[in-house]
């Protein structure tokens, strides 16, 4: 009976032998698979930021140089408002022709903007930036402004 037992001992581990082989197979299987979506994930999270940095640095250059122009306008603008003071208008006038603030017209009429940091002043600019933000563009102009915005009067 010693034969028999062993025997039929070396089957039994055999058949689980071959049982935890293919059970061992797949978790190898499954773990590669796992292991190969990992590395895709990465991969693209990878390219997706640097898509997204590049666009980031695209976008602060769009801005910084819409900035510079935006400054170069807002001298023009506050060029304007000292022409019509020179043409005997006072603050509440011009402020109200503008649609700004009394203290916008005296910060831009004050400035000389004719330098090239003109505007860039603590009050200089945010004076003009903040008069000339609000601004709508007038029906008719090409700043994709709306239809039904109240014109700009132009000087």
């Amino acid at each position: 009976m010693g034969q028999r037992t062993t025997a039929t001992r070396a089957a039994a581990l055999r058949k689980a032998r071959e049982a935890k082989a293919a059970q061992d197979a797949e978790r190898l299987r499954r773990e590669a698979e796992i292991e190969q979506a990992l590395a895709d994930f990465y991969e693209a999270a990878g390219r997706a930021a640097q898509i997204r940095h590049a666009a980031q640095q695209r976008a602060d250059k769009a801005i910084a140089d819409a900035e510079q122009h935006a400054r170069q306008v807002d001298a023009e603008a506050g060029r304007a408002v000292r022409r019509l003071r020179t043409l005997g208008q006072t603050n509440a006038q011009i402020a109200q022709l503008c649609q700004i603030s009394v203290a916008a017209v005296r910060s831009m009429a004050n400035d000389p903007g004719d330098s090239p940091d003109a505007g860039n002043g603590p009050a200089g600019r945010d004076m003009a930036m903040s008069a000339t933000a609000g601004l709508r563009v007038g029906a008719g102009d090409d700043g994709g402004g709306r239809d039904d915005a109240a014109p700009v009067t132009r000087i």
